[in-house]
C-alpha cells in the first residue's frame, strides 16, 4: 500500500509533466533552447560518429576478442644419433611438431576464430547499427577524415568477407556462408544454362571444388571484385 506522502508525491510529478515548465506544455518548447538548459540531448541510438583511428582501433579490439593466433606446425619424425626412428614403450614411432616455414623464410601462423565474425556483431560492439555502418562506407565530402573512415569501415567487411569465403569448403555450412555472401556482400550464384536455353544447375560447387584460395582470389579478381581491399 501507498503511503500519503509517496501518493501525494506521484500525483505531484503527474502534474508537473502535465503542465510542463512554468504552466506550459512539454510540446510547447520540445526544440526550443530550454531544452538544452533541461537535458543534454545526444545522436540517436545506433548512430554514434567515429574519428577513423577510433573506428579502426574498434574494429581490431572486435576481431581480436573473437579470436587467436597460433603457429602452424607439421610432425616430424624423431631420429637418434644413428638416424633411426625413436621409439615409444609401445613400440610406435615418436614425432615432434615444428613449424612450417613459409616461401619467404618466417614461420607460418594461422587464424582461429573462437565465434564466426559478421557485420551484426560487430556493429554491437562498435554500438552502431547496420545503416550507419553502411554510410561509413561511402566517404562523406564535408569530412575531412571521410576517407580514411570509408577505407576501415571497407577493410573490415572484407575481413568478414574473408572468413566467409574461408568457409565456403565446409559442406556442412557452404549453403549458408553462400546465402550470406549473395545477401550482405553482393555476390551473385552463376548458373548454367541447359540445352533450352533455361537456367540449370548451379556452377559454385564445380567452380570452388579443389581451387587453392589463390585460385578463389584469382577468380574474384576476373570477376571485377576491388582486390585492393585485401592487400
Amino acid at each position: 500500500m501507498q503511503t500519503g506522502t509517496r501518493a501525494q508525491g506521484s500525483a505531484h510529478t503527474r502534474a508537473v509533466w502535465k503542465l510542463g515548465v512554468n504552466g506550459r506544455d512539454w510540446n510547447a518548447i520540445i526544440g526550443t533552447k530550454e531544452v538544452a538548459g533541461m537535458a543534454k540531448i545526444g545522436r540517436p541510438m545506433g548512430t554514434k560518429k567515429y574519428k577513423a583511428a577510433t573506428f579502426r582501433r574498434g574494429c581490431e579490439a572486435y576481431f581480436a576478442s573473437i579470436s587467436y593466433r597460433r603457429p602452424v606446425t607439421r610432425p616430424e619424425m624423431i631420429l637418434d644419433d644413428d638416424d633411426c626412428p625413436v621409439l615409444d614403450d609401445y613400440g610406435h614411432t615418436r614425432y615432434k611438431q615444428v613449424p612450417i616455414i613459409t616461401a619467404d623464410g618466417k614461420e607460418a601462423w594461422e587464424t582461429c576464430w573462437i565465434e564466426p565474425p559478421s557485420i551484426q556483431a560487430l556493429c554491437l560492439h562498435l554500438g552502431i547499427d547496420a545503416s550507419t555502418f553502411s554510410r561509413y562506407q561511402k566517404p562523406d565530402p564535408e569530412d575531412p577524415d571521410g576517407e580514411k573512415l570509408a577505407e576501415a569501415a571497407r577493410l573490415a567487411k572484407a575481413r568478414v568477407e574473408a572468413y566467409l569465403i574461408s568457409r565456403l569448403e565446409d559442406k556442412g555450412a557452404a549453403n549458408g556462408t553462400k546465402f550470406n555472401l549473395q545477401h550482405n556482400f553482393g555476390w551473385m550464384e552463376k548458373k548454367q544454362e541447359d540445352s533450352n536455353g533455361g537456367a540449370g544447375s548451379s556452377k559454385i560447387e564445380e567452380q570452388l571444388t579443389g581451387k587453392t584460395m589463390a585460385e578463389k582470389l584469382q577468380m574474384l579478381q576476373e570477376a571485377g571484385v576491388d582486390m585492393s581491399l585485401w592487400e
